[in-house]
């Protein structure tokens, strides 16, 4: 049998790594006692409150100028301001950049030191900022990201007037490396057209494409002649996916117009140009497609193949 002084020899080692043991689970869990939590001023915003944003990235992009989002209630969305232009912003890329920065956790508290901020790069004079504001350019949160987490997998972020300083998912970072034309919506058509819709086509002066519904059947004609309606919906698919190399704002111009008539009466026009042997200038106007009452319009260079093949021009390309 063993004695009780073996059985007290024997368990308190035990006793002593089972403590540390458990101190050591106890501290790891106490340092993560704010993993996944959520920053209240974030939390608190919701992105219908949000008029304008601010990317600075002075960490990620040192040279960049900063990147300016804001709602244009006349556009029905976002603008963005591109090469001393003001454009319109992807609706879509906007809306995802407030599901990744509204939906920020901290994974755990870094420092609470401001001697510590300039060394994590979450310094106002060094960080990626983020400034979202109202209405009225009153701030709803100033967000500071800073250097990568040792783990790469976290990121630096602090509350611009904040000590605290957070380690947070690295998500964020992939907006701060963006260049503007990330931003800016270089669609010519700024919203999917139901070609289905469409009853009237036509191209300057050469050919009006008419749409009838004869006997549940889709019916073309130009002037006396029957079109393929397959020829007609390659040309309006062509039309209404363009997209633009460059976007700027200008003055109308003169140039061959295409008019598309929806079936509620609504029209597009589109006017364009020629520029070289590669590009194309257009401008279209119609409803919902950002006017904003004044004498500019948005002026898109498209590649001129994929123009051509929006308009009975390309068919001669292929004679």
């Amino acid at each position: 049998m063993i004695s009780k002084t073996a059985f007290v020899r024997t368990a308190i080692p035990v006793l002593l790594i089972v403590l540390l043991a458990t101190t050591f689970v106890l501290g790891r869990r106490s340092r993560r006692t704010d993993a996944g939590l959520s920053i209240e001023p974030i939390v608190a915003i919701h992105p219908a409150d949000v008029d304008r944003i601010r990317i600075d990235a002075r960490f990620s992009r040192p040279e960049a100028a900063p990147i300016i989002l804001f709602r244009v209630p006349e556009w029905d969305g976002w603008a963005v301001q591109l090469d001393g232009a003001t454009v319109p912003g992807r609706a879509s890329r906007v809306e995802d950049f407030f599901g990744r920065i509204l939906s920020t956790r901290a994974q755990r508290i870094v420092t609470r030191e401001p001697a510590h901020h300039a060394a994590l790069y979450v310094s106002g004079a060094t960080a990626d900022s983020v400034l979202l504001e109202d209405a009225e350019q009153a701030t709803l949160v100033h967000l500071l990201f800073g250097l990568p987490g040792r783990d790469r997998g976290s990121l630096y972020m602090r509350l611009g007037g904040e000590r605290t300083v957070y380690a947070v998912d690295p998500a964020p970072s992939f907006f701060l490396t963006r260049e503007s034309e990330y931003w800016a919506d270089t669609r010519v058509f700024p919203a999917p057209i139901d070609i289905d819709r469409v009853e009237f086509v036509q191209y300057g002066d050469t050919h009006a494409f008419v749409r009838e519904y004869r006997d549940g059947q889709d019916v073309w004609h130009d002037g006396a002649a029957r079109v393929d309606a397959a020829r007609v919906h390659g040309k309006l698919r062509a039309l209404f996916g363009l997209q633009a190399d460059t976007v700027r704002r200008a003055y109308p111009f003169v140039g061959d117009p295409i008019v598309v008539r929806l079936d509620d009466r609504r029209e597009y026009v589109v006017t364009y140009s020629g520029i070289d042997e590669s590009a194309i200038s257009v401008m279209v106007r119609g409803p919902r497609l950002y006017e904003t009452g004044t004498s500019e319009a948005f002026v898109y260079t498209v590649p001129r193949d994929n123009f051509l093949d929006a308009t009975p021009l390309g068919e001669q390309r292929s004679r």
